[in-house]
């Protein structure tokens, strides 16, 4: 509670610090979320890790989210790409589909054989 408490006082005290307003800015901190988070010296399994061990995989939340948004816009993006080279395909006489999903078999064997 004491922290809370000088966090706010300090805020408020340095409220006209916290602004880029003076170089031309238009940015200032108008509030601050106090949080704090335990961490604990002992893993999943009950063993006590070292003091000096940095805690691991604790990924704010928000950073989660933002992931699972490209990963989903990524899966669109493919399968709208899907969609226009099969429909390309179909529009295209027996031959000259045959020729480009030859063409594509071999650039895709080359590929994963320059990439190993």
């Amino acid at each position: 509670e004491i922290t809370k408490d000088a966090m706010k006082y300090s805020l408020q005290e340095q409220s006209h610090t916290l602004t880029d307003e003076g170089e031309g800015g238009v940015t200032r901190v108008v509030a601050v979320n106090y949080s704090e988070r335990e961490v604990s010296n002992y893993s999943a399994a009950g063993i006590e890790k070292s003091s000096s061990d940095a805690p691991m995989n604790q990924r704010m939340e928000e950073q989660g989210e933002e992931m699972q948004r490209e990963q989903l816009q990524m899966a669109q993006r493919a399968a709208k790409l899907q969609q226009m080279i099969l429909s390309e395909l179909l529009s295209m006489e027996e031959e000259e589909r045959e020729k480009s999903l030859l063409d594509a078999r071999a650039a895709h064997e080359k590929f994963l054989k320059d990439a190993m």
